[in-house]
């Protein structure tokens, strides 16, 4: 199918889609119809003889040998690296200049590309080549990959025995502008591993340390993307870091890192609720400082954009029916294992919070996107923990975490499928409703009171020392004795803004 920059190419929707592979979380059905490659646009079949206005024959990578003078290959950049410089043992004192590339020219055919030359023409390459374009590279040099792949350690596993060198003063790399452009431009949009080969953000959770420095497959939409930040290391490398909040249906929020320049500019271009993204060997580790899973994109990540495939689609019409403006998304231990409580050390009282509050209003900035963490001493001034069940308790329907209204015995989501929304109060399928404690709460100090702030889910069990069930089997006299052990007591309250 072909991609025109947003799912809607999804809606004319006639078959079933395949189940998707996925553990601990449940599978869903839905229709739509979906083109092949072959369907849209017939690829060409004279790619290995066809001239190229004389200068060369172009050849499709699967067809490539170690000798082949002005072959000229054409393909759609997957990955761009940062440029490189060593010293040159054959003239000491000088250096020499790269930048990597991997391009495709077809489903299953990609090939890793290395481009050697002069301090500026590495730059113009670095400038001028970007991750989606289309290239045609003109008598590049064939060469074997090692044996071992040794090569890979650092660079996207691809499937061709060989690799292409590309030099300043023997071959050309330019931008392709040929009738079939098309056709690499939906390359860019199907995924280099199978559609359904990847891990849930909580499978990487659950299984922990297990993956930790593991190469897997991710699929992910987009929460928030953070300010890209030029760092310089210790040994004064220049690098440039962005930090990317991910999620998919079974967690709301993971972090994914980026440490290239590249990849920082790239992540800078995705859309919160409209990016779904198919990541290909992203490399996962247990952060000590966090005590918790992150994602880092590396130099053998290729990031697919909006990917061509249902599993993509069904996520994005799971994004698109979240409501981001709610902090609190059924309060997952997923979630929750995502804030270190430990690395929060800034402390504010009310007055500075609410200075903070119209800050962010009046100039919102990429660099607060993700929330503002800090410490409050003061008491609850308002503590309603005793009010009636609806206002202490969320039910959200797990079919698609959208809020159920208990008294009304409806989802707020007119498209959902669980079923009869009276149903979904019925003990047989009482698995369909998340429950959590939600209430809100004033905070007070010598400079003021702070209104309406939302405490729930996980910490707030965690301080009155029960769970959800728990507490639903107090008495009311009980909840009223546990409102007034809290009630202007003084405490060191942890904060989101």
């Amino acid at each position: 199918m072909s991609w025109s920059g947003g799912f809607e190419d999804f809606n004319t929707i006639q078959q079933s889609v395949p189940s998707k592979k996925q553990s601990n979380y449940g599978t869903g059905t839905g229709t739509y119809s979906r083109n092949t490659m072959s369907d849209i646009y017939q690829a060409p079949t004279n790619r290995v003889t066809a001239a190229t206005g004389g200068q060369g024959v172009k050849v499709a990578i699967s067809d490539l040998q170690p000798v082949m003078p002005n072959a000229v290959v054409v393909g759609v950049v997957l990955t761009k690296e940062s440029p490189h410089s060593f010293p040159n043992k054959k003239n000491p004192g000088t250096d020499r200049h790269c930048i990597s590339l991997t391009i495709r020219d077809s489903e299953t055919d990609f090939i890793n590309c290395t481009c050697w030359g002069s301090e500026e023409y590495v730059k113009h390459l670095a400038q001028t080549l970007c991750i989606g374009d289309t290239v045609e590279i003109t008598n590049p040099q064939v060469a074997s990959k090692p044996q071992d792949r040794s090569d890979e350690r650092f660079r996207p596993s691809t499937p061709s025995g060989y690799q292409l060198n590309i030099s300043e003063r023997h071959s050309t790399i330019e931008l392709y502008g040929g009738s079939d452009l098309s056709y690499f431009t939906q390359l860019s949009h199907i995924p280099t591993r199978a559609s359904n080969d990847y891990y849930t953000l909580l499978d990487v959770i659950n299984n922990g340390q297990n993956l930790h420095q593991e190469y897997i497959n991710l699929l992910f939409g987009i929460r928030s993307v953070g300010k890209a930040k030029d760092i310089t290391t210790k040994t004064g490398k220049k690098l440039k870091r962005c930090e990317v909040k991910i999620l998919d249906e079974t967690c709301k929020s993971f972090p994914l890192i980026f440490w290239d320049h590249v990849l920082s500019d790239l992540a800078q271009s995705w859309t919160p609720q409209e990016h779904v993204i198919f990541a290909a060997d992203c490399r996962v580790t247990f952060d000590d400082y966090r005590k918790a899973m992150i994602a880092t994109a590396t130099s053998k990540t290729i990031f697919t954009i909006n990917p061509d495939t249902p599993e993509a689609y069904n996520l994005y019409q799971y994004v698109q029916g979240l409501d981001f403006s709610e902090e609190d998304f059924g309060d997952t231990s997923a979630n929750q294992a995502v804030i270190d409580l430990s690395a929060i050390t800034s402390v504010y009282n009310v007055e500075g919070v609410k200075q903070l509050q119209t800050q962010m209003v009046s100039n919102p900035s990429s660099d607060t996107s993700d929330g503002i963490c800090g410490i409050i001493f003061g008491y609850l001034s308002t503590f309603d923990i005793d009010s009636e069940i609806s206002s202490v308790v969320l039910t959200r329907c797990k079919k698609c975490w959208y809020k159920v209204d208990s008294r009304a015995k409806t989802c707020s989501n007119v498209n959902c499928s669980a079923g009869s929304v009276d149903d979904l109060f019925n003990e047989a399928i009482s698995a369909d409703l998340s429950q959590s404690l939600d209430i809100l709460v004033n905070i007070t100090d010598c400079t003021g009171t702070l209104g309406n702030v939302r405490f729930s889910g996980a910490p707030l069990e965690k301080c009155i020392g029960l769970t959800i069930d728990e507490f639903l089997c107090l008495q009311d006299q009980q909840k009223t004795e546990l409102k007034w052990k809290f009630l202007l007591e003084k405490c060191k309250i942890y904060f989101k803004v």
